[in-house]
């Protein structure tokens, strides 16, 4: 099977010519968006995704039956850019199934560009500079993130508080014992003893 010509209709998306190259019963699956397509779904998914488009293969490696690529596609307008990791089975030169793992491409996130560590792998005047943002999350959801978090990290110091605060007061009622009455006592008279030393 001729894996560069594949990509090359897939990129076209080409229905007819992408349908050719698949077995009966052959599936493909997109693990970052956490999907399962038979052929049909996937040329739909493929063809009918609006824009038009186009790639060049990065890194191609053959290992058994299967075929590894790693491809560049991006929007004719150059709006989109994207990088893929498929591992394609091909048996009797039809492919049986499809893995892949889509990523959007641009900046490195904030953090990371603080840190100053790392270089550009290489400059491509096809990317568009997508300006990095602060984070990708909104104030009121990082504001919610970190107090969930907090309650959650001091949820133990809430109960022993509560559990201690509860025995202080039930306890002396319970046993009739004014230990800690006992206290305030024994405060008061060291206090009058200290007032009688001055």
């Amino acid at each position: 099977m001729n894996v560069r010509q594949f990509w090359a209709d897939v990129l076209r998306q080409d229905a007819a010519a992408i349908r050719t190259y698949f077995a009966p019963g052959a599936w493909i699956n997109w693990h970052n968006t956490n999907e399962h397509f038979t052929v049909e779904e996937f040329i739909r998914a493929n063809c009918e995704y609006p824009g038009d488009w186009d790639g060049e293969i990065e890194q191609l490696l053959c290992a058994g039956e299967y075929t590894i690529t790693a491809v560049h596609v991006y929007s004719k307008e150059d709006a989109l850019h994207f990088h893929v990791a498929s591992f394609i089975r091909v048996l009797d030169d039809k492919i049986v199934s499809i893995d892949e793992y889509w990523g959007d491409d641009g900046p490195a996130p904030q953090w990371r560009q603080e840190m100053r560590i790392g270089r550009k792998i290489k400059e491509d005047s096809r990317r568009k500079a997508i300006p990095a943002k602060e984070s990708a999350f909104s104030f009121e959801e990082r504001k919610a993130y970190f107090k969930k978090k907090w309650r959650k990290e001091h949820l133990a110091l809430f109960v022993i508080l509560a559990v201690i605060l509860t025995a202080a007061i039930v306890l002396p009622l319970v046993f009739h014992k004014t230990w800690l009455l006992g206290f305030v006592r024994w405060s008061r008279l060291w206090n009058m003893d200290t007032r009688i030393t001055r």
